[in-house]
């Protein structure tokens, strides 16, 4: 049924509260016991719904970390320029980062369990498609479009219009279906420059794709849904695997997750 996102929206935070909920719910029932355990910890009361939100909820106060949710690539680039792409700090170096302070047990728990939030955080973020790829555009927040005459923006409709009707335990079930079809060591290879790769292809490749008149139509709505709905299951997989190299749960079976290359082309997928 498509009739949830016809729907006006109200302007949400990236993935909206549903999409980041649901995917910090998944991503723990990924965590093998051990690295459970150490990130409950960090995150002390904290639970994973709201630890995923909570980067969020600080930006008004921490306007430093504004830039850390996105990375401005044009759609028609063909390599990631740091010095172009990321002078003020963005989510790939971000993910870096914090997954380094994470894994520093010299730091103080604090710090650790900051760094974990803004991880979940971001590793969702990117893995939505106009946090990475965008046209001049502030990725589709000024491209104005209609969902069955009610006005929104491109932004905002793969952020939360595409999940209306959808409540976090819903979503996160179908995260979970999506997840049971994938295969889990595969999807959490690459680096996170791989990752935002995917996302920057399918802004180009389906997000800008619109009708002249900017009216969404049902096909183009089920499709995003379907994109995010894939998109938060490998950001579980990726974000799980990202805690548990972090913590020593599984040492670095995983390889090697960090920017390496970073003004490299996007890897064949």
């Amino acid at each position: 049924m498509l009739a949830p996102l016809l729907a006006l929206a109200v302007l949400a935070p990236q993935w909206g509260m549903t999409g980041h909920r649901a995917a910090g719910t998944v991503t723990w029932e990924l965590l093998s016991p051990r690295a459970r355990i150490v990130a409950n910890a960090l995150l002390q009361a904290t639970g994973p719904e709201d630890a995923s939100v909570w980067a969020d909820e600080v930006r008004p106060r921490r306007p430093e970390t504004a830039p850390l949710h996105y990375v401005n690539i044009r759609i028609r680039a063909t390599q990631f320029i740091p010095e172009r792409d990321c002078r003020e700090g963005c989510v790939v170096t971000a993910i870096d980062s914090f997954a380094a302070i994470v894994a520093d047990a010299r730091r103080p728990e604090a710090e650790r369990g900051e760094a974990l939030r803004f991880l979940m955080h971001f590793v969702q973020d990117m893995h939505q498609p106009l946090h990475v790829g965008e046209n001049g555009d502030l990725g589709g927040n000024r491209v104005a479009v209609t969902i069955d005459g009610a006005s929104s923006n491109l932004h905002r409709v793969w952020d939360t219009d595409i999940f209306r009707g959808l409540n976090d335990a819903e979503l996160a079930e179908r995260v979970r279906r999506r997840i049971a079809t994938m295969d889990r060591e595969a999807v959490a290879k690459g680096t996170t420059l791989d990752w935002a790769w995917e996302s920057h292809a399918l802004s180009r490749d389906v997000a800008y794709q619109l009708p002249a008149d900017a009216k969404l139509t049902p096909s183009y709505l089920a499709r995003a849904r379907d994109i995010g709905e894939e998109r938060l299951a490998k950001a579980a997989i990726r974000l799980a695997a990202l805690i548990e190299r972090a913590v020593g749960a599984r040492g670095s079976a995983t390889g090697d997750r960090s920017t390496s290359g970073a003004g490299a082309s996007p890897a064949a997928r």
